[in-house]
């Protein structure tokens, strides 16, 4: 893949990340947490996509990504730890509310939720702004 290949994917999935956070945000306005939590999750996997293209590397799979960012992010120190604890948190919680009939998250969990996701949004946007990738 091109360097100008890379660059247009990562916008591509910076785009998808910001509609899955604008669904989760409306369906949690519905109260509808578990679906609303699940969008967060993909936001946050479309996010660090994006991020990992830019170094010109691309997952294949969901556990692959959360490899690829503490391989590729974390460990190096481009992106704080918390955004692989907080992708990590995320991934469980998705696959909770999108996988176990049991499983419901209440209006103060998906706050807390929203709170532990917007920073890993808020560091790996401003990953992602210093390397040219911004929405347009």
């Amino acid at each position: 893949m091109t360097r100008e290949n890379e660059l247009v994917n990562a916008h591509a999935e910076l785009a998808k990340a910001l509609a899955a956070r604008r669904a989760a945000r409306a369906l949690a306005e519905l109260e509808l947490y578990d679906d609303a939590s699940s969008r967060l999750y993909y936001a946050a996997f479309h996010l660090i996509s994006a991020a990992l293209l830019t170094l010109g590397v691309q997952a294949q799979t969901h556990g692959g990504l959360a490899t690829l960012l503490g391989q590729h992010l974390v460990r190096p120190g481009l992106v704080p730890a918390q955004v692989g604890r907080g992708f990590a948190a995320l991934m469980g919680l998705r696959g909770q509310a999108d996988h176990n009939r049991h499983f419901v998250i209440d209006r103060e969990g998906f706050a807390a939720v929203t709170t532990s996701a917007d920073a890993v949004f808020s560091a790996l946007d401003a990953f992602l702004s210093e390397r040219g990738v911004q929405p347009e």
